[in-house]
């Protein structure tokens, strides 16, 4: 008989993790708005190419780039909307190039970059379960830069329509509530501002609740297989 699974509550831990990143959020949403170059931004404005922009949006960040700060940017200069939906598009663009880079005559190179790594890949042998519970795993892992987990689920056996609509949903959330700060600081909309900083913070609950929910799975899992 299958064991059931602890329950999912707000620890002290997880609660201290939530509140650090609510401290983090506000920090950043402060620094931005006292100290953030309204006439520089303008500038950039007014020069800047929307379709110029996302494109290296979607490749940049395949080079190592951090994706965060092109997402502020995005809403800064193209506003909500536009900057939502370019976006989106940017990731989607990334993940399908660092897909295909994974798949490339590169594919040799840089695996042997990741032998060097303390990172290595489990088979899944079309166990689409076990597939899932890693993707959902490596998108939330703090500290593994956004390039590093395309290139490992892109290296993987994972199915790409899989791990694609995993990384849309969680990257899409998480970049949407940044480009929401990046428009509200060129607009001074508090209410964007908090808008954009509520969300960040509802991803960060959530995310800890998932990683614990998928420990408890693991745990689960192996105590059946005993």
């Amino acid at each position: 008989m299958k064991p059931p699974s602890p329950p999912l509550r707000l620890d002290r831990s997880m609660l201290g993790a939530v509140l650090m990143t609510g401290a983090l959020v506000i920090a950043l949403l402060l620094a931005l708005w006292l100290f953030w170059n309204y006439e520089l931004i303008l500038d950039w404005k007014r020069e800047a190419n929307p379709l110029a922009f996302f494109l290296l949006m979607a490749v940049l960040p395949a080079l190592g780039f951090p994706i965060t700060p092109l997402f502020v940017l995005s809403g800064a200069m193209f506003g909500s909307a536009l900057g939502l939906v370019g976006s989106l598009l940017a990731v989607a663009g990334n993940l399908l190039l660092c897909h295909w880079i994974a798949h490339s005559g590169l594919r040799p190179y840089l695996e042997r970059l990741l032998a060097r790594t303390r990172y290595r890949l489990p088979s899944f042998d079309g166990h689409q379960r076990s597939a899932l519970q890693f993707t959902l795993l490596l998108r939330i892992t703090p500290g593994v830069p956004l390039f590093i987990k395309n290139y490992l689920l892109g290296f993987s056996d994972i199915p790409l329509k899989l791990h694609f609509a995993v990384s849309m949903l969680l990257t899409g959330v998480y970049g949407a509530g940044f480009v929401l700060l990046g428009d509200s600081m060129l607009k001074h909309n508090l209410v964007e501002a908090l808008i954009g900083a509520v969300i960040l913070l509802v991803i960060s609950l959530a995310v800890l609740l998932l990683r614990r929910w998928l420990r408890a799975t693991a745990a689960t899992s192996t105590r059946s297989r005993d």
